[in-house]
């Protein structure tokens, strides 16, 4: 079963009112999404401020360093997209 948490973020208003923007340390190594920035559903992200909080993403590998994680809720990316972040980025779900 794959472990889930929230990955911090920073996010803005997106195109529609349903959806934000964000990125993530991890997000613009990939050199995909709209100038760096996904979307995802806006009832997804965990607000912490103006301009950051957390979304959740299900943990597929951890290493030492770093994780690979889907992000649940994306719009704009592909299924079984995978991201590598940093693990000091990932809040682990206590449940």
């Amino acid at each position: 079963m794959l472990e889930k948490g929230y990955l911090k973020c920073n996010y803005s208003e997106g195109m529609f009112s349903d959806e934000c923007f964000i990125n993530f340390k991890g997000s613009f190594e990939r050199g995909t999404g709209f100038g760096g920035n996904y979307m995802i559903a806006k009832d997804k992200v965990i607000v912490k401020d103006e301009t950051s909080g957390l979304i959740p993403i299900l943990i597929t590998t951890r290493k030492e360093k770093t994780s690979n994680i889907l992000i649940d809720g994306a719009i704009d990316v592909e299924a079984g997209t995978f991201f590598s972040v940093p693990n000091e980025e990932i809040v682990y779900d206590k449940n």
